[in-house]
């Protein structure tokens, strides 16, 4: 580390100051005084600001310019990175306001040059300006997001990892230097780019580098060679993907695979700034970690009977474990799972169709699947009941209704039962597309979604609960996205039906006893639990299913709720924070309980027991409970102020 002489003015610091959040929150004068007290120094490439361990330097780093990089070493020595930072970043401040040693390196790997900011100047801004201090707030929230990821991990493992895959990031995974060509070079060019530096794909590029598509091997068998055409004829911009999976250095290991099998691509660019640094294929991934889930979407889309679909799908729950033991985060086990149901659901429709086609023919109009309740949402983990449902296109004039009705009233009568065979239960409820009150045309699903919001009754209100969180993951999608434009503009003419949602979502208490502690139930069967989805998940859920809704959002999923409300305004940074960490909490504290009952042989459900728990599991799960309170609150304050 060397002292970087005086060359600019304290001003010209102040000026830097203004660019680095929350610093830039300050008045000028207080930034020119804090320049005053500011030392400034350059890490050369390589060298390292801080080692894991070490104790606390007593300043915060503020980087100027540079790229550095954090990683934490664990028990065998092997170090991982956990983040970069960039330039008006900052590292540092965590072991600053714990004094504690440092828990994680941080290394330069350009130039560092940053700015220095000892421990008393920084107690006395927060001490003196209010919304500098908040910034802060958010540093209580990751420890405490830290804290839950620990306590689950401690006791909900089930399984034990070869290797902790999901830590590592693009930046481990990838293959560099990244091999380009402009998007006017000939394809024969572009083959003897593949064939002389034994790559499957070439990175198309602009003239400032960034990135305009991705050739690969498969796209000149399948767009030039099978279709017979003239390659030295041909430029890479004509046949290259112009929308390639591209990723941030950031990204971890079950985000870059996620991306791939959602697109069923086996390349994905990882970029900087929009070039590209590396390239990650399927091969790495597999090479990185012997994951089943590749395997389990290979073998998924190649059944071709409902025996075979169900015995793969049983190897979900392996795939679970395995997610949990490898210490992904919550949204991507949860969007993992979610994709391999949905791959499941597909092969489950395909292979009815294809049953009903020697007697029955195709599908006489265009149809949609829809996913209701966690699956609806991608929340699912475990195979439950089935909430689904069918939309089709209204039959044109002159065709036979009854006929359309018929087939499809067959095709989902076959799909429910293959579901069923697959470990998803018939619903006791009979919210499923083969009762004919949860199948039907356009003008059918339009007339019922009025009628359910004009008359907002009970029983409507409890049929909507159920039907608002629908997603359409096979057919023709545009059917079921027409139905939630139309459901939203429903509500927005009808707004007396979002109050009368609020009181449904408002029901009950949440199991918050004297001085704030999780109690659970008094007597019976689950003495002293928590039942987490009908006690606690439901409040977060409807609540923030409510506020989409008054927002016209179109999408399902809770976490993505709650981040667009909170873009358009509606919640603030500290709430989102919160509920988001709130949301991932009881979720894994749900997994955790599941996987625990499935390990016993026993059928999973959502009981948590606090005998069992320990004081520390209790103040986490107090944390997420009081932030769903705050959310109740809110909820009530914004539709039932009376």
């Amino acid at each position: 580390m060397i002292d970087v002489k005086p060359q600019q003015k304290k001003e010209d610091i102040a000026q830097i100051l203004r660019n680095v959040p929350p610093f830039s929150s300050l008045p000028i004068n207080t930034l020119r005084k804090l320049a005053r007290k500011i030392k400034r120094r350059m890490f050369p490439a390589e060298s390292y600001v801080f080692r894991q361990g070490e104790e606390s330097k007593n300043v915060i780093f503020i980087i100027v310019s540079g790229l550095a990089e954090v990683s934490v070493k664990n028990e065998k020595g092997k170090d991982s990175i956990a983040a970069y930072r960039r330039d008006y970043e900052f590292f540092g401040e965590t072991v600053l306001l714990s004094n504690k040693p440092y828990p994680v390196s941080v290394r330069a790997l350009t130039d560092l040059d940053c700015l220095l900011l000892n421990r008393e100047d920084f107690e006395e801004i927060l001490d003196t300006n209010a919304a500098f201090a908040s910034y802060f707030s958010q540093l209580i929230v990751d420890r405490f997001f830290s804290l839950f990821r620990e306590v689950a991990l401690e006791h909900g493992m089930l399984v034990t990892a070869k290797e902790h895959a999901a830590h590592k990031r693009a930046s481990e995974l990838m293959s560099s230097p990244v091999i380009t060509c402009s998007p006017d070079e000939t394809i024969n060019m572009v083959a003897k780019i593949m064939r002389d530096n034994h790559i499957s794909s070439v990175v198309i590029t602009g003239t400032g580098g960034e990135v305009q598509g991705l050739i690969t091997e498969k796209d000149l068998v399948d767009k030039v060679l099978a279709e017979g055409r003239a390659a030295e004829r041909l430029t890479a911009r004509e046949i290259a993907d112009s929308e390639p999976v591209c990723i941030s250095l950031e990204r971890y290991y079950y985000q870059v695979l996620l991306a791939m099998i959602k697109k069923q691509a086996k390349h994905t660019i990882v970029t900087e700034q929009n070039k590209p640094v590396g390239i990650i294929t399927i091969r790495d991934l597999i090479r990185s970690r012997n994951t089943g889930v590749i395997s389990v979407v290979d073998r998924l889309e190649s059944q071709s009977d409902l025996k075979g679909i169900s015995q793969v799908g049983q190897e979900i729950d392996q795939v679970l474990r395995g997610l949990v033991a490898d210490k992904a985060p919550v949204p991507e086990i949860l969007d993992i799972i979610t994709e391999l149901y949905d791959r499941l659901t597909r092969q489950v429709i395909e292979i009815s169709l294809n049953s009903m086609m020697p007697e029955y023919g195709p599908p006489p109009v265009k149809f949609c699947w829809l996913s209701m309740g966690s699956n609806g949402r991608r929340e699912q983990y475990v195979r439950t009941d089935q909430d689904n449902a069918l939309i089709y296109e209204t039959p044109p004039g002159g065709a036979s209704v009854e006929e359309i009705e018929k087939y499809f009233a067959r095709l989902a009568g076959q799909v429910v039962q293959g579901l069923a065979s697959c470990g998803f239960a018939l619903c006791r409820g009979y919210v499923m597309a083969s009762n004919s009150f949860w199948r039907g045309d356009e003008k059918y699903w339009r007339s019922k979604v009025s009628a359910w919001v004009r008359k907002p009754e009970k029983f409507n209100i409890r049929l909507l609960s159920i039907f608002l969180d629908f997603r359409p993951v096979y057919g023709h999608l545009a059917l079921g996205e027409d139905l939630r434009v139309f459901t939203n503009k429903c509500f927005s003419s009808q707004p007396l039906a979002l109050r009368f949602l609020a009181e449904d979502a408002c029901q009950g208490r949440l199991p918050l006893g004297l001085f704030g502690r999780p109690v659970g139930e008094r007597s019976g069967e689950h003495k002293d639990e928590i039942d987490l989805k009908h006690s606690v998940s439901v409040h977060l859920v409807d609540c923030i299913r409510l506020l989409a809704l008054r927002e016209n959002l179109m999408v399902t999923n809770t976490l993505e709720r709650i981040y667009q409300l909170h873009q358009k305004g509606k919640l603030s940074k500290e709430l989102t924070e919160l509920l988001e960490t709130a949301f991932q909490t009881i979720m894994l504290f749900r997994l955790r309980s599941s996987l625990e009952k499935m390990h016993k042989g026993e059928k999973p459900d959502n009981y948590l027991n606090l005998a069992a728990m320990s004081r520390r599991e209790k103040s986490v799960l107090r944390d997420a409970l009081k932030a769903i309170e705050e959310l109740v609150a809110i909820t009530r304050e914004t539709f039932l102020p009376y």
